[in-house]
């Protein structure tokens, strides 16, 4: 699964841009490289399964990053669609991360 490069906000406001996919290079876990939008601009990595994750905020369910590009929209459902009737690469994962913390999102 792979995440389209281009800008996403996270469930907690701020912004992010998707540079691209990297893998771990001894288990081959897939990872998505990002940079913050805001503050030093730091470079991060984060397993794409969290990265496309569900999260429940106020009793409701939404992606953990939604994409902002022209044409996308959510589904409702963590899913993004790029046009009207395709589900894009943001299919929800599972697991959990905790470096929002040093980004003062949490």
């Amino acid at each position: 699964m792979m995440v389209k490069p281009g800008r996403y906000r996270h469930y907690k406001g701020k912004e992010y841009e998707v540079i691209g996919a990297a893998r771990h290079s001894e288990t081959e876990e897939e990872y998505v490289v990002y940079r913050a939008l805001y503050g030093d601009h730091g470079l991060w990595v984060r397993p794409t399964s969290l990265f496309v994750q569900e999260v429940t905020v106020d009793g409701r369910i939404m992606p953990r990053f939604a994409s902002l590009e022209e044409g996308a929209r959510p589904t409702g459902k963590g899913r993004v669609l790029a046009r009207p009737g395709r589900v894009g690469d943001t299919t929800p994962g599972a697991g959990g991360c905790n470096h929002e913390g040093a980004h003062n999102e949490r």
